[in-house]
């Protein structure tokens, strides 16, 4: 009985269900379920809305770090298309005006573009917005010279993992 135990017709798939079970039982246990979705898309929806910007896309996006089958980072996206007259300066400028001091902001400038021409590449601002266990990002990559497409924004937000890493 042992050895038909041990076959690896037995052992690889008690092993994929036993790997299944503590995904599931770790999910539980750290209540990682729909619940942080929505806490992202409340953190997003108490943001001010840049004045004229239309919303053009959402997207929940999950990552697991690969040694449970569930989820360690749930992140909610919404991409805006400013108006025309609206720079990243103004972007940034509104939303760090708006969210501050409540929230500690981290702004850096990012080249953006094909790095085999280095020296025409354009730059977007990313802002870190933390506030206790919550995270905020504003990108403004889609509106930097050169950008092909429709000029947009983005707002991130990860609700209740912590702050924003340094990256």
């Amino acid at each position: 009985m042992r050895r038909l135990l041990l076959r690896p017709a037995v052992l690889i798939p008690a092993f994929v269900l036993l790997a299944l079970g503590a995904g599931i039982a770790y999910a539980a246990w750290t209540q990682l379920d729909a619940g942080r979705i929505e806490a992202n898309e409340e953190l997003l929806a108490s943001l001010p809305r840049y004045p004229g910007s239309a919303e053009v896309d959402r997207l929940t996006q999950t990552e697991a770090d690969g040694t449970l089958p569930v989820p360690d980072e749930v992140v909610t996206s919404v991409l805006y298309a400013p108006p025309a007259t609206a720079t990243q300066a103004d972007v940034v400028e509104f939303f760090v005006s708006r969210l501050t001091p409540e929230w500690e902001a981290r702004t850096r400038s990012v080249t953006v573009g094909d790095e085999e021409q280095d020296a025409t590449r354009a730059s977007a601002f990313r802002v870190d917005f933390s506030r206790g266990e919550d995270c905020l990002q504003l990108l403004t990559y889609g509106m930097a010279p050169g950008h092909f497409g429709r000029r947009t924004f983005a707002l991130a937000a990860e609700s209740g993992e912590g702050p924003c890493e340094e990256q």
